[in-house]
């Protein structure tokens, strides 16, 4: 929570994506069922420091930040958030290493705080949330496990309908972005594709599928 306070999601919007996103705080794209970001900021160093003082650390706090250096953007967020998070007292120390140290290091549970990014692979929220269920978690490193998320979950792929499963990874997702904080979630991308005037019924989806099932070229 002191950690999601302490970052300016609107600086790292501008910074890694010169300004081509928008600030999150919700583990679900808003197109998705179940989500709850309303894009509000949460930037607060001062309610961060208060958060650390609460938490046992009234001086500050020291992290360790690992990114892979195969992905440029993971660099400039964890430099942005560094300068960002020192105004709040965490002292974070960026450590660079490459995608094969990156994976080991996720594996053996040695990545303290890391900058990653997940794209859904079904037009479904369980796909979004899927990284943090129980059978995935530790191997991304966080090693989150709640017992009310885990049975969300479960309900989730078990319910058909619609409402009700609006209503239940709503829950789940306000547990992991709004509760416990195993994750913070800063930006939504925003993706452009360039098509030309005589490609027709060419469609990407909202998950920026491309589907060239009614594709056609017209000279």
């Amino acid at each position: 929570r002191a950690i999601d306070a302490a970052i300016d999601k609107n600086a790292v919007v501008q910074v890694a994506l010169n300004g081509q996103g928008s600030v999150s705080d919700s583990m679900l794209p808003e197109c998705f069922p179940g989500v709850v970001t309303d894009g509000a900021p949460t930037y607060d160093p001062e309610k961060a420091k208060a958060l650390l003082a609460e938490a046992g650390y009234p001086n500050g706090y020291d992290l360790t930040m690992t990114v892979n250096t195969k992905y440029p953007t993971s660099v400039k967020i964890a430099t942005a958030i560094q300068a960002q998070m020192a105004e709040a007292g965490i002292r974070v120390e960026i450590e660079q290493v490459d995608s094969a140290a990156w994976t080991d290091m996720k594996k053996a549970g040695k990545v303290t705080c890391g900058i990653g990014n997940w794209y859904v692979d079904y037009n479904d929220p369980d796909s979004m949330l899927y990284p943090m269920s129980d059978g995935r978690t530790d191997l991304s490193s966080s090693f989150f496990h709640n017992d009310e998320f885990k049975q969300l979950m479960i309900e989730g792929i078990q319910t058909e309908d619609t409402a009700k499963r609006q209503e239940i990874y709503a829950k789940a997702d306000h547990i992991l972005t709004h509760e416990q904080f195993p994750v913070v979630m800063l930006y939504n991308e925003t993706m452009f594709y360039l098509k030309k005037p005589y490609v027709k019924n060419f469609e990407v989806t909202f998950t920026y599928r491309t589907m060239f099932k009614d594709a056609d070229i017209e000279y």
